[in-house]
């Protein structure tokens, strides 16, 4: 019967944004994500009480969540009508008007979240490839690492070799020095039996002096390069643990990222569900509106007879 669908029957009744065919619509174009997020996240939900019983589904309190039409018309202007009167009629059956009223569609409200929500997917996609790459790039840094380890095991075993090779040049002069001591008792010995080649002999310790001399001079030289050595291994030690800790305070970062993540998105979805909550309290008031408007259709044919 035509009573029971009189929402269909009025156009102005019914949010044109639900009647999706594309045979109704022109000049369609892709709407701006990045524009419908910056204005989703300028809307304040606000927790306010009913003035009038009218204006709310009276099954429930009338302290709500919802959002002020007037503060919605400079961040979204198009999701914002006026209605100039709204006739009603309260529980007594006394006849009110309340005029200058400002609806708020709550069909842009929800494609506009759609919008928003696509930006941020968009976005969620892209943040999880900087953590892909980053992941990626801590393995490099790990094998490079390793890589440098191995480097350095490799120096300290050539540098134990190295003073191996010190100890025995030190025995192999330890023992030069016992020789010459040696050399000398037996010079005492022989020196008067061998006063003819005396000269020869004092040219001859001559050479072997100079001899200990250059030696001695080539081991402080080793000595001195070595310890070169040692500064510049301790110097590359002090710069792995500096790169270790950046890295540390890099996985700290990412990770302190991942936490922010996790959390927007578990705000994102309380926004959702008290959208969803809000749209069927709307919906409810629909339901409310239409039966009191068919009741007074009624009493009014039921005063006319």
């Amino acid at each position: 019967p035509a009573a029971g669908n009189w929402l269909l029957q009025c156009s102005s009744c019914v949010d044109q944004a639900f009647f999706g065919d594309e045979h109704l619509k022109e000049n369609i174009k892709d709407a701006d994500l990045a524009v419908l997020l910056a204005q989703l996240k300028q809307i304040r939900l606000r927790e306010f009480d009913h003035r009038e019983d009218e204006f709310y589904n009276k099954f429930f309190s009338k302290r709500q969540i919802g959002i002020i039409t007037q503060e919605l018309q400079s961040a979204m202007p198009s999701a914002v009508a006026f209605l100039p009167e709204r006739r009603w009629t309260n529980a007594k059956g006394v006849s009110n008007v309340t005029k200058n009223v400002m609806m708020v569609r709550e069909s842009h409200l929800l494609m506009v979240a759609v919008g928003a929500v696509q930006k941020l997917a968009a976005k969620a996609d892209y943040w999880d490839s900087a953590i892909d790459k980053l992941t990626a790039d801590m393995a490099a840094v790990v094998d490079e690492q390793n890589d440098n380890r191995r480097k350095r095991e490799e120096m300290l075993d050539q540098i134990i070799r190295t003073v191996a090779k010190v100890e025995v040049l030190q025995h192999a002069l330890l023992k030069t020095d016992e020789g010459f001591v040696r050399l000398e008792q037996d010079m005492g010995k022989f020196r008067e039996l061998q006063n003819e080649k005396h000269a020869s002999l004092l040219q001859t310790l001559e050479v072997l002096t100079n001899r200990t001399r250059m030696q001695d001079q080539v081991i402080e030289d080793f000595k001195a390069a070595f310890q070169r050595a040692v500064e510049r291994e301790a110097r590359a030690d002090l710069v792995e643990k500096r790169k270790a800790a950046e890295a540390d305070l890099e996985v700290a970062l990412v990770k302190r990222s991942i936490e922010k993540l996790r959390w927007q998105e578990e705000q994102n979805t309380i926004n959702l569900r008290a959208e969803e909550q809000r749209r069927n309290e709307d919906h409810n008031s629909k339901l409310h509106q239409a039966r009191v408007a068919r009741e007074i259709a009624q009493k009014k044919e039921a005063d006319l007879e």
